[in-house]
C-alpha cells in the first residue's frame, strides 16, 4: 500500500440522481472532506472529477475519460480517492477488476472513511462486504420509496392482518352458505304412472 506524503491524487466524486445528492450524499460534503484529508496528509490535488452516474457499471463518461486520460500517460496521478467504496462502484466483480487495472498503472484507489490495504487477503472479503451492503441499501430503499409511493396513491402493498384475513374468510364461507341456502333443492312427492308407487323429486328453486 503506498504512503499518502508527498502524493498527486484526483478526487473522484460520485452522485446517482440528483435527488439523492440533495438529501443523502451531496458532492459538496464529498469533495469537502476529501480536501480535509488531502491537506492532512500532505497530498497535492491534481484533477476533481464530478460525475452524476449509476455505480452499477463503470460505463460513466467522466470515469472513461479519466482511465482514458491516464492510460495515455495526458495526466498523473498516484492515487484516486473517493469518500466511500459504493462512490467507487457498487457492483464487486467490476470494482475488484477496475482496482487490479489500475494497479497495473500504478495508481491506487482508495476510500478516506474506509481504508482497505487490498494486499491483505482479509481486507478483500471487507472491500466485498463493503460493495454489497451498499447496492443492497439501494435496493432497500427503492423499494421502500415505491411502497410509500404506492401507498399514497390508495393502492394496497401490503397482505392485511391474520385476525383480517380470517374475518374476511369467515365472512366469504357465510355468504357462499346462505347463497347455497336459497338453491337448495325442494322436495315434492309424485305418483309414478307406471308402478303407482309415490317418488320423492328434487325441485331446484
Amino acid at each position: 500500500m503506498k504512503q499518502f506524503n508527498r502524493k498527486v491524487a484526483d478526487l473522484y466524486i460520485r452522485t446517482s440522481t440528483e435527488e439523492f445528492a440533495d438529501k443523502y450524499y451531496s458532492k459538496t460534503d464529498q469533495e469537502k472532506m476529501l480536501r480535509r484529508f488531502c491537506i492532512i496528509q500532505s497530498i497535492r490535488i491534481g484533477n476533481v472529477i464530478y460525475e452524476d452516474h449509476s455505480g452499477n457499471s463503470f460505463r460513466r463518461t467522466e470515469w472513461t475519460k479519466l482511465v482514458s486520460d491516464l492510460r495515455g500517460h495526458k495526466r498523473h496521478a498516484d492515487f484516486i480517492l473517493f469518500t466511500t467504496w459504493d462512490r467507487f462502484s457498487t457492483h464487486t466483480e467490476s470494482a475488484f477488476r477496475m482496482y487490479s487495472m489500475l494497479l497495473e498503472l500504478d495508481i491506487q484507489a482508495q476510500a478516506i472513511e474506509q481504508p482497505l490495504n487490498l494486499s491483505v487477503p482479509c481486507n478483500k472479503q471487507m472491500l466485498a462486504f463493503y460493495l454489497s451492503a451498499s447496492r443492497i441499501e439501494n435496493q432497500r430503499s427503492e423499494f421502500d420509496c415505491i411502497g410509500r409511493a404506492k401507498r399514497k396513491s390508495g393502492q394496497i402493498t401490503n397482505t392485511f392482518p391474520n385476525w383480517r384475513n380470517k374475518r374476511i374468510q369467515s365472512k366469504r364461507k357465510e355468504f357462499f352458505k346462505e347463497k347455497r341456502i336459497r338453491h337448495v333443492l325442494s322436495q315434492e312427492p309424485v305418483i309414478c304412472p307406471n308402478c303407482g308407487l309415490v317418488h320423492i323429486v328434487h325441485f331446484l328453486i
